[in-house]
């Protein structure tokens, strides 16, 4: 998106190097639109296509009414303006594509691991059943079907990290710094934390499930930990 930073500028030097004045079509300020995209692109990819809609609109009104009077300025919009912005398009729905596919993967996990995750009083809802009923940590979790659960999510999570393994963005959104390096170098230990937790899902019953989790690789944590922080990481690329 760096180039985009300065998209006005080259507008208006292409614009005044036409002799095209500035207004030249009531009603469009091409150069205020070409600010949104690049400010839009910070929120996430749903409001940078907006954006970008609203610029083709714009575009096209300016080149329906300033065409015949500067065709050759019309020409350079179309060889480069409207090239550069095709390309951004087709790369901001490349990339919001890939986040919406892994999505509903995502909250079915999510939901999974919901009852052992502390709520907003820091306290699992696992251990409140504890407390509430007298039961032991296996039998809340039993009773709340977290294990039984297991066996019917972990074959998608073995899909998403497979998927998530060779992920990669075309774009790269201002702002958006923290939540890319997120992505990055995570592949491979998601990838063998999906293996691990797929074996542990054949578990026959929750005590053999619980010692085959004792071993548990540094790698589950990050696949537990990233499926929660991912969920809100993928709301907020896009937006």
């Amino acid at each position: 998106m760096d180039a985009w930073k300065n998209k006005r500028k080259e507008w208006t030097t292409a614009r005044d190097k036409h002799g095209v004045k500035k207004g030249a079509v009531s009603g469009v300020s091409i150069g205020d639109a070409l600010d949104k995209v690049y400010a839009s692109s910070a929120k996430g990819y749903k409001p940078l296509l907006a954006a970008i809609a609203a610029l083709r609109k714009d575009l096209a009104k300016y080149i329906d009414k300033s065409g015949k009077a500067s065709p050759s300025f019309v020409t350079w919009i179309k060889g480069n303006l409207i090239k550069d912005l095709d390309r951004l398009e087709q790369d901001a729905q490349a990339d919001l594509a890939t986040l919406t596919k892994m999505y509903p993967y995502l909250l079915e996990f999510h939901q999974v691991y919901v009852p052992g995750m502390p709520d907003s009083s820091g306290i699992p809802a696992v251990l409140k059943a504890m407390e509430k009923d007298k039961l032991s940590w296996q039998e809340a979790a039993r009773k709340m079907g977290f294990f039984q659960a297991i066996p019917k999510i972990i074959p998608k999570w073995v899909e998403v990290s497979k998927y998530y393994a060779s992920l990669s963005f075309k774009l790269r959104l201002p702002g958006k710094d923290a939540s890319y390096k997120f992505f990055d170098g995570r592949d491979k230990m998601h990838a063998r934390g999906a293996v691990f937790l797929s074996d542990a899902s054949k578990t026959k019953d929750f005590n053999e499930y619980a010692q085959f989790m004792k071993a548990m690789p540094g790698e589950v944590g990050v696949v537990d930990t990233s499926a929660l922080g991912f969920k809100a990481l993928v709301e907020g690329l896009v937006g």
